[in-house]
């Protein structure tokens, strides 16, 4: 079960998610009473929302010993990004059934003088080979980061101490560390891909693209080369935020695009070229 929370569950108004209040977050804040929100005939119904100020790009969703976990982009001191000052967490919430959540402390804050003090961006959430939940992230500014959990409500992350493991390269590199990343597991290796939403990308001065790398340990990775590109099977600029990979066949991915334009979906094997995209 989770960690005690202080404060009654609220019962909600007919078509609410129902929430929990929770103790203080480790950025120092105590979440807002949900139940002065109930009568705002605006507000989402079964839509999750941040218990107050800024939320943004739901990420990092994983099943853990009972739990549906989700985080998300958060700044848990006003309702603004804030840009790259170091506002943006990762927010956490759980739920059984997609109805009734439970608000988590944060899960992860920039680290002054660390690899992510100026955010920590989105990622994505998988169990690696050793069985134990693990997070990866765009630290900014200085490249992908990792952490790890091994309580039962993944409420303690650890940041490894070799962050970043894929720092971000000189300009002109060969890759981009730019947008969310990704990570998964091919028999004993771990690969990962990098978004690209670098401001060039958005302006169309240069395709978007996803770069893949592979690792035996999660730590010392090795570069490939890029994954997708943009402006072959999609529409060039608005940059490639939300790279996704999900099992289509028994090589093939599914790869998720997400730009100003939509999202784009295409198949295609690790092993070779795009084959096929399309923009929903």
């Amino acid at each position: 079960m989770p960690p005690e929370m202080s404060g009654a569950g609220i019962l909600p108004r007919q078509g609410e998610t129902m929430f929990v209040e929770q103790p203080p977050t480790r950025a120092g804040m105590r979440t807002t009473d949900r139940s002065r929100l109930a009568s705002d005939p605006y507000r989402p119904g079964y839509h999750y929302l941040p218990p107050a100020n800024w939320m943004s790009d739901p990420h990092g969703g994983i099943f853990w010993k009972g739990w549906y976990h989700l985080f998300y982009q958060h700044n848990p001191n006003g309702a603004f990004h804030g840009g790259r000052t170091g506002a943006i967490h990762w927010g956490h919430a759980v739920t059984e059934d997609f109805v009734h959540w439970q608000d988590l402390p944060i899960a992860l804050a920039p680290t002054p003088d660390g690899p992510d003090r100026n955010n920590c961006a989105s990622g994505a959430a998988f169990i690696n080979r050793e069985g134990v939940p693990t997070l990866i992230y765009h630290g900014v500014p200085d490249g992908i980061c990792i952490a790890t959990s091994h309580d039962d409500m993944l409420v303690n992350w650890e940041k490894h101490p070799a962050n970043p493991v894929i720092p971000a390269p000189a300009p002109r590199g060969e890759y981009k560390v730019e947008g969310a990343c990704f990570a998964w597991i091919e028999g004993d290796t771990y690969y990962a891909i990098t978004g690209n939403s670098s401001r060039e990308a958005f302006d169309g001065e240069e395709p978007d693209r996803a770069y893949l790398f592979r690792s035996k340990d999660l730590l010392h990775w090795e570069y490939m080369h890029p994954f997708y590109e943009g402006g072959r099977y999609t529409e060039g600029g608005g940059g490639l935020r939300r790279a996704r990979l999900l099992p289509a066949g028994r090589q093939a991915r599914a790869f998720l695009r997400q730009s100003h334009s939509g999202c784009a979906m295409l198949h295609r094997d690790l092993r070779g070229p795009p084959v096929h995209s399309r923009t929903a």
